[in-house]
């Protein structure tokens, strides 16, 4: 049986992510924007001021610590927040990083 989290080990996992998170602005300004719902890279990067690559190579990178998941539509990449990315986004709020 596998064991329950504490909330240690949580906060632990939130701070690692929030520091993953803070290493780069386009990835603070892509959970940033994806709190407010899905969007894909391009409509991120327009309402952020970060670029469209900038903001897709975040998007992938989040994507591999699992902050952000992939919610593909017939005509684009759209990218969501996961409950981990609330987390941290939560925690760097709480700590006032971002």
């Amino acid at each position: 049986m596998p064991e329950t989290p504490t909330i240690e080990a949580e906060a632990t996992t939130e701070e690692n992510a929030s520091e993953f998170v803070t290493g780069s602005a386009a990835r603070v300004a892509v959970l940033e924007r994806l709190v407010e719902g899905p969007a894909a890279p391009d409509e991120i990067a327009a309402e952020r001021s970060v670029s469209a690559a900038s903001a897709k190579d975040a998007a992938a990178e989040l994507r591999e610590r699992e902050l952000v998941e992939l919610l593909v539509t017939d005509d684009e990449r759209v990218y969501g927040l996961t409950a981990k990315g609330e987390r941290t986004l939560f925690f760097l709020e709480t700590e006032g990083k971002v």
